[in-house]
């Protein structure tokens, strides 16, 4: 219901605003062939931390501005362009090994705050997750993350994330992370990569046995 409700929304918006490329601003495709081979060329899969990863540097002009628009812009085709530069970048199972996944991991998308979710009528990271998790072939589970309401991280320094993060997240009632369970966790930009290692932290501490940390994009001047 919500992928119609979002195809829908789409259509009126390729209707009045046509595409064009986020780089080089030719018509006819949010990211043209040309810069989307630029930027799989960026691929980098940098560690960011103990097991979490940045695929793309922020400062690429095409990730940011894609990842802009799926935040901010409501351009949710951002997530398929974006996984067909990761296509481009590499294979699933490449991308896979990478990240030493020994057995079929559950794709979590970081969860954002009912409120937030309310306003914006969606969460990016769940549609990178969804896409992902699809590009991939793995299973997904959006309910096993939660996020409780409070001020954006977004601007924040390092101190203030981290301490906002530890206590932003938790596991629902109704979920059990069984003891082999592991898990890959999706979320569109890392800055200080408090989130990624908070969300970490909890499913570990809960039993899971392994979880890696995924972000399309990350800050260099954050120093991860």
């Amino acid at each position: 219901m919500v992928e119609m409700i979002l195809q829908v929304e789409q259509f009126f918006l390729d209707l009045f605003f046509p595409r064009r490329c986020v780089v080089c601003r030719n018509s006819g495709a949010w990211l043209c062939v040309d810069c989307s081979k630029k930027q799989s060329e960026r691929f980098l899969f940098e560690p960011i931390g103990s097991e979490v990863y940045g695929l793309f540097a922020h400062e690429d002009s095409a990730a940011r501005e894609l990842l802009y628009g799926l935040k901010y812009g409501g351009l949710y085709e951002s997530a398929e362009v974006l996984m067909d530069v990761l296509h481009l970048a590499c294979s699933a199972e490449d991308l896979l090994r990478a990240l030493q996944c020994s057995k079929d991991p559950v794709v979590v998308p970081v969860p954002v705050s009912y409120s937030r979710l309310k306003s914006r009528g969606y969460n990016q990271a769940e549609l990178l997750a969804r896409v992902f998790a699809r590009w991939a072939g793995l299973p997904m589970n959006t309910q096993i993350l939660h996020r409780r309401a409070g001020k954006t991280l977004v601007g924040q320094g390092r101190r203030l994330r981290q301490r906002a993060a530890q206590t932003a997240f938790y596991i629902g009632d109704d979920y059990v992370v069984e003891k082999n369970s592991e898990y890959i966790l999706i979320d569109d930009v890392v800055t200080t990569g408090s989130t990624l290692k908070t969300c970490r932290k909890i499913l570990l501490d809960a039993g899971a046995a392994r979880v890696v940390g995924v972000a399309f994009a990350y800050k260099h001047r954050f120093g991860g």
